[in-house]
């Protein structure tokens, strides 16, 4: 089951010549952030990228009052996807504030002054937007297309950057557009990939006595990988390497969030960036004892078994991944297997087919609405060993840069 932290900014859908840069609301703060200087990439290494996939530098771009002006990249003719990546500095929200195609239709965005009091852990690209992003802490991903009904079209592209603040006042997270810098980097996938690999590299903190020695032959642990396998496998992607890891010394296997809020937690990125041995072309997966985030009194994470840092994670920096809580590992392991490939599908771009909230889905045209035995049902208990995945689900996840072509036996 999976805590849901993000609140829905909704925005109309325009064109790029509905004027991109707008005069800030007036309830908006801009702050100054100190420094231009360039952004750490977390280690992003693109030369651990597969051989079908080439990296793109666009450089260092600076934001005024949350906001940066277009970018514009080239998407060739043989490319069927492209992934953007936005690191920005610790202590922000990096966002894609605008995605545009060379024929002008806005396909996903997020405008950093749609409101200045926030009351959850991140800002969300609307699910109404065609091609919707979750972005997390001071980096963003966003995989194009993630959904059937966006075209990839050759040609000239535009990026704008959005980079934000979120402060605590009273009882209010109120967002401040930063003055700031932030290096973005285009993926581009050349050619359609029908079938791929996966390599996790698991880091152990200790709970549940999992070690590096013990977990590649803990039943628990094995078994949830092969739910894995169970999902991916059938839409065409297989687990590859498995490495394990223990965290260094200083982790008590709990990870507790706190303000400004859940998704910019300084804990969580002291989490991520924990590894001594770093696997940048593998799904990183942490496995912690628990997990809590108080918010005004409140823990946004009670009963929640897991989460992924971005939807879709930002993959080739080692300091990414997702987190799995063990406390349900051996009282419910039907269901704690489920949680890690649920993670693993969202790190690769995979929304709720169906949200809490009534009414909301993910923008895929076959996947059911409802209840059901999908892998991505938000809640993991309703059909414990419902690890199916729909065809247009399959071709989202096969797009994700750490899924690698599949070498032949």
């Amino acid at each position: 089951m999976r805590a849901v932290l993000a609140v829905l900014l909704l925005g109309a859908c325009g064109k790029a010549s509905d004027s991109v840069v707008e005069e800030p609301d007036p309830l908006w703060d801009c702050g100054v952030l100190g420094s231009l200087a360039d952004p750490p990439t977390d280690g992003f290494d693109p030369t651990t990228l597969p051989d079908d996939v080439e990296a793109i530098d666009l450089g260092v771009v600076s934001t005024s009052c949350g906001l940066a002006e277009p970018v514009p990249f080239d998407v060739p003719g043989d490319a069927t996807s492209v992934t953007l990546l936005l690191f920005g500095h610790p202590g922000t929200l990096t966002v894609p504030a605008l995605v545009v195609d060379p024929e002008g239709q806005r396909l996903a965005g997020i405008d950093p002054r749609a409101g200045s009091s926030l009351t959850s852990g991140v800002l969300v690209s609307p699910l109404e937007e065609a091609n919707p992003g979750f972005p997390r802490a001071h980096r963003a991903s966003m995989v194009v297309p993630n959904n059937d009904g966006v075209r990839l079209i050759p040609g000239r592209w535009a990026l704008q950057v959005g980079s934000i603040a979120q402060l605590v006042r009273g009882q209010s997270l109120v967002a401040e557009g930063l003055t700031s810098a932030v290096h973005a980097w285009v993926l581009v996938r050349r050619g359609e990939l029908h079938e791929g690999s996966l390599d996790l590299a698991l880091h152990l903190s200790g709970s549940a006595g999992l070690t590096s020695a013990g977990a590649p032959h803990d039943p628990d642990v094995q078994g949830a990988l092969d739910a894995l396998e169970t999902a991916f496998g059938p839409v065409g992607v297989h687990i590859g390497e498995v490495t394990y890891h223990d965290l260094p010394d200083g982790w008590d296997g709990s990870l507790y969030l706190d303000l400004p809020t859940c998704a910019t937690s300084p804990e969580l990125d002291a989490l991520l960036a924990a590894p001594v041995e770093v696997q940048p072309g593998a799904l990183n997966v942490f496995f912690v004892h628990d997990l809590a985030c108080d918010v005004f009194g409140t823990n946004l994470l009670e009963g929640a078994a897991g989460l992924s840092n971005g939807l879709p994670g930002t993959p080739f920096t080692g300091h990414d991944g997702v987190v799995v809580s063990t406390r349900w590992m051996t009282d419910a392991p039907d269901i704690w297997a489920k949680v890690l490939a649920h993670e693993a599908g969202h790190y690769l771009g995979l929304f709720h087919t169906s949200e809490q909230v009534p009414g909301r889905h993910d923008p895929l045209a076959d996947t059911p609405e409802g209840p059901s035995d999908n892998l991505m049902y938000w809640y993991a208990a309703e059909a414990p060993d419902g690890f199916l995945l729909t065809p247009e689900q399959g071709r989202v996840i096969r797009r994700h840069p750490l899924v690698r072509p599949l070498e032949s036996p």
